[in-house]
């Protein structure tokens, strides 16, 4: 069977030569992959940036029926059976992977070295030394390269750091986190690739938690040492692909660490994919000696700060909403209060991402961030083994 299925031609509109292209090629059909397309099909109508809008050249997936599938429901001109054919394709050059976590360094690698831009769903890698692998190949082929932490590219986010480098709340004292939600708080729960961690690593610390530690690390900074404790609560689900068995669940559902930061500053940070309630409770505090900030993305247009001004007993946090002063927010609408969501924070990462191949400007969360955070899970995970404090 032939790797590469046409679908069908897809010029540019206006039929002008692409002067700033973008030709993706995606390496997985599922929900991330349709997340990754939407943003790609938005960023250039919002941001009107300095590219042209990318052609969405080739998808692949396990097989060229299930690519082929995908192609034709989501507007891209090929399909191919085999990861390794697309990355050879000389139209692309920009790969997107949101395949399964053990298979984002191995191709995020393999593109590199071909002298393709990456822009690699979370995590990076399911070790340390494949991530680093990878980034060294980016690194070597001097291409743009971006790990999907979407959640550090929200407005509130920007704000955020503008007041901690400003020194507006002065030292950082602490970070406080979790992110928890209850997507797994029924037992009988079916067994999924999640639960492997030959496939997924780590499970609610990989999955959650990385979001956590991309936030602490962004607005505190690099992770000096690390003291955890990880619990697998549901030890045993049921196995869709043989009716009364059960398959043994090979990773966290609860995680939690106290941290030290490069910069002195102290945290405590933990997850879970069992927190009865919850549904996307990914929340932080950041603790100064000057004021605080607060922030719950369960409402995640406003972000909250406290500023140590007189003596009043009184005085509490205040609530900003985020609008177009803040970084990312002007581009979709012209005031305050109109909530942007999950979706547009991926249409801001590929904004990033689109003027960094086109311009050379300076990406967040490249492959060096995403295996910071990949040594940081592995730290965490040693700690718990060892019971003791783990450097990074």
């Amino acid at each position: 069977m032939n790797q590469m299925h046409q679908i069908s031609s897809n010029p540019r509109a206006d039929g002008a030569p692409a002067t700033r292209a973008l030709r993706i090629g995606m390496v997985g059909a599922g929900w991330m992959g349709r997340a990754h397309t939407m943003a790609f099909r938005t960023a250039s109508s919002i941001f009107r940036g300095s590219y042209d809008f990318p052609e969405l050249v080739a998808i692949a997936d396990a097989s060229e029926e299930i690519a082929a599938a995908a192609a034709k429901e989501l507007g891209y001109r090929k399909a191919y059976g085999d990861w390794r054919a697309l990355i050879g394709d000389s139209e692309i050059n920009l790969i997107a992977i949101t395949t399964p976590n053990y298979l984002h360094a191995e191709i995020a690698e393999a593109a590199a070295k071909a002298g393709k831009h990456v822009y690699c769903e979370k995590p990076l890698a399911t070790s340390p030394d494949a991530a680093k692998s990878a980034w060294q190949a980016a690194q070597r082929s001097q291409v743009v390269n971006l790990v999907g932490y979407n959640n550090i590219k929200h407005p509130a986010q920007a704000y955020a750091k503008e007041l901690i480098d400003s020194g507006e709340i002065g030292e950082i004292v602490r970070f406080s986190g979790t992110f928890d939600q209850d997507v797994l708080l029924d037992p009988d729960a079916a067994f999924t690739w999640r639960h492997d961690r030959s496939i997924a690593g780590p499970g609610a610390l990989g999955d959650l938690g990385t979001h956590l530690i991309s936030l602490a690390q962004k607005l505190v900074g690099d992770f000096a040492s690390v003291s955890a404790i990880t619990r697998t609560v549901v030890k045993q689900r049921p196995d869709p692909r043989i009716p009364g068995e059960m398959r043994s669940v090979e990773n966290d559902d609860v995680a939690l660490f106290n941290a030290i930061f490069a910069n002195g500053a102290i945290g405590s940070l933990g997850t879970s994919r069992m927190a009865a309630g919850r549904k996307h409770a990914l929340k932080y505090e950041i603790q100064g000696t000057k004021g605080a900030i607060a922030y719950d993305q369960e409402q995640m247009n406003e972000i909250k700060v406290f500023r140590t001004i007189g003596k009043s007993r009184d005085r509490g946090f205040a609530v900003v909403p985020v609008g177009p002063d803040h970084k990312g927010y002007s581009a979709f609408y012209p005031n305050a209060g109109v909530g942007i969501g999950y979706a547009d924070l991926k249409t801001i990462e590929v904004d990033e991402l689109f003027r960094a191949v086109a311009t050379g400007s300076p990406v967040e969360a490249d492959f060096e961030f995403g295996y910071k955070i990949d040594c940081v899970v592995d730290a965490v995970l040693r700690s718990a083994s060892q019971k003791q404090w783990i450097n990074l």
